[in-house]
């Protein structure tokens, strides 16, 4: 996992996006909120958009990695159905790129004010 988060990370150099090693098997990757969606909607921004193409090119690279966590947020003060919309679109755009729904989590609503995508091999 550490050289796609070098892969990735190479690519992201110099913009708002945080990639991480969780661990040996995995790697987090974070994107601003406002880099992602304009407020009040859960259609994905071209930033973002970029990012997960990247991101899908990993997953392919790697046939046994996973995305463990797909979570969006919502706009402050909105309701929660939008971070899970968000989080939706997310998983619609990798799928889009030709990833198998089977190899993604499902969405969840995040915390913060970032999409967070951890990508990793499951365990057992």
């Amino acid at each position: 996992m550490a050289v796609e988060r070098q892969w990735l990370q190479s690519w992201f150099e110099g913009t708002p996006v945080r990639i991480e090693q969780r661990s040996a098997a995995s790697f987090s990757v974070s994107v601003p909120r406002s880099y992602c969606f304009d407020p009040g909607a859960s259609q994905v921004l071209p930033p973002l958009a970029a990012l997960l193409e990247k991101v899908a090119q990993s997953l392919k690279r790697q046939p046994d990695a996973r995305l463990l966590l797909v979570a969006a947020p919502a706009d402050a003060g909105a309701a929660p159905a939008l971070a899970l919309q968000r989080a939706e679109a997310v998983r619609r755009q990798l799928v889009a790129q030709g990833v198998p729904a089977g190899r993604l989590a499902p969405a969840s609503a995040g915390d913060g004010a970032v999409v967070l995508l951890r990508v990793g091999f499951a365990t057992p």
